[in-house]
């Protein structure tokens, strides 16, 4: 989703699902990952950036901790489902031309007022600023580069 993407790339974070009442859509709470590039891109919202008629989606490949899987299924694109302090960002494709299929979701345009900027975070540290779960917050870049798994997911 474009409208979240300068937000996840600033802070360099994913927020878990964890709340029905506010639209999140899962079967286990956390933060959902793929090694199938096809599943994460039929995940991915087509989005007409430009008014030009032309969609594009958003897939971002990430690298996570296989010792903090919480949860694990083949059905849905061979999910994985791990903590937001388990997952770090390693690299964003953009699928361009890549028009939505019969009945799926979409966005037509683009809408100012819905893109999540990231506010200034230096006062506060990010942990405590976007509530990640206490057992994540507090823990340093170089801890959680240490936990990463080589095997790369998306």
């Amino acid at each position: 989703w474009f409208y979240g993407l300068w937000s996840i790339l600033h802070h360099g974070i994913f927020l878990e699902s964890t709340n029905e009442g506010r639209g999140h859509e899962f079967w286990a709470p956390g933060v959902y990952v793929t090694r199938r590039f096809e599943t994460a891109r039929e995940y991915a919202r087509p989005h007409q950036l430009f008014s030009d008629g032309t969609f594009y989606r958003c897939v971002v490949k990430v690298r996570y901790n296989p010792q903090e899987v919480r949860k694990q299924r083949k059905k849905g694109g061979d999910q994985v489902v791990v903590p937001s302090c388990a997952v770090v960002i390693e690299e964003v494709f953009f699928c361009a031309n890549d028009p939505p299929t019969k009945g799926e979701e979409r966005f037509e345009d683009w809408q100012d007022e819905l893109e999540v900027i990231p506010c200034d975070t230096e006062s506060l540290g990010i942990g405590e600023k976007i509530g990640l779960e206490k057992d994540c917050a507090g823990q340093k870049d170089d801890e959680l580069q240490a936990q990463i798994s080589p095997e790369t997911s998306i």
